[in-house]
């Protein structure tokens, strides 16, 4: 299996976890109303039945969500058995969200390495959770691994131009304090492409979206201070489904 070097220190690991927790803490009256919870069943609905139109399995038997614990996506409308793995799912189910369906596990591990079999899976989830990991790459070596051929991926993760990622790491060297703490990676969207291509998988469903502080950099800067937060934060979330074609 392929495997990338891109990957952080156990340090800073821990850190972005710590960051995490509090970060789910400060949403926790956000998370539990009404709207949030309408607009999530929502976009779960929506990614779990393109989900079945690329697979063309109409009953998902088995399905995999890494990195979900705060609020997965299989919580909603997933009547199969649902797997949600996250390094935090202890802290979510005792502290701050109690897990409702029977019919979903949850474990507490990381993506880097799964403790399943390979080719067990009809899908992967991975929401919002690869720039989070120790190394990302990793993950989707090992969704590749555990998923069964025909299978598909979802993936949602925040990208960054070569400019604006080298940016942003010149700019966390130098004034620690703009760190985002929960987000330790800033990867790149060819790169993401061109490995999920090499390992195996075919894009199916792609989309983008431009996130709204890349518009402030076409307008003359407010300050100094605004534009390198701008600058910094730059980027666009890749939002696809990949089907596994290859088993090699």
């Amino acid at each position: 299996m392929k495997k990338s070097t891109k990957s952080i220190s156990a340090n800073r690991f821990d850190e972005a976890q710590e960051a995490e927790q509090n970060y789910w803490r400060r949403r926790e009256e956000e998370i539990i109303s009404d709207k949030f919870r309408r607009q999530k069943r929502h976009e779960a609905l929506t990614i779990l039945n393109e989900l079945r139109e690329v697979t063309g399995n109409g009953h998902l038997k088995n399905v995999l969500e890494i990195g979900g614990a705060g609020d997965p996506i299989l919580e909603y409308y997933y009547a199969g058995h649902g797997v949600v793995l996250d390094p935090l799912a202890k802290f979510f189910k005792t502290e701050l969200f109690p897990m409702q369906l029977k019919s979903v596990e949850y474990y507490c591990g990381i993506g880097e390495h799964l403790p399943f079999k390979s080719n067990s899976f009809d899908g992967v989830l991975l929401y919002n959770c690869i720039d989070h990991g120790l190394a990302p790459f990793d993950i989707l070596s090992e969704s590749k691994r555990v998923l069964r051929r025909g299978g598909a991926l979802h993936l949602l993760v925040d990208t960054y131009s070569l400019i604006s990622n080298t940016y942003r790491m010149m700019v966390e060297q130098v004034l620690p304090m703009r760190r985002v703490d929960e987000h330790p990676h800033g990867l790149r969207f060819n790169v993401i492409e061109k490995y999920l291509k090499d390992i195996g998988f075919v894009e199916v469903i792609s989309g983008h979206d431009e996130h709204p502080y890349s518009q402030n950099l076409n307008k003359p800067p407010v300050s100094t201070k605004r534009f390198i937060k701008d600058m910094v934060r730059c980027h666009r979330k890749l939002r696809a489904f990949y089907r596994l074609e290859d088993m090699n």
